[in-house]
């Protein structure tokens, strides 16, 4: 039998330097950061579990706050 350990996930800004307690750091939007290198900002970058488009605009724009905007990307299409 295979037993696993479930791991913490936390969120930071992609503009936060890495720090050693980070582990691996996965990318996850849609959109690539502008000014931004892959060496600096992710070991991967997977944008199929990310949040759409438009619930990045609405974030964007002020009308998503932060909690509803991570919380909310598992339930779209």
């Amino acid at each position: 039998m295979r037993h696993t350990t479930a791991g913490t996930v936390r969120t930071r800004c992609v503009r936060d330097t890495p720090a050693p307690e980070d582990g691996q750091r996965v990318l996850i939007t849609r959109l690539w950061s502008r000014g931004m290198t892959r060496a600096r900002v992710a070991a991967a970058w997977d944008r199929r579990v990310a949040p759409s488009r438009e619930r990045l605009m609405a974030y964007r724009s002020g009308g998503l706050s932060w909690t509803a905007y991570v919380g909310g990307g598992a339930a779209e299409p």
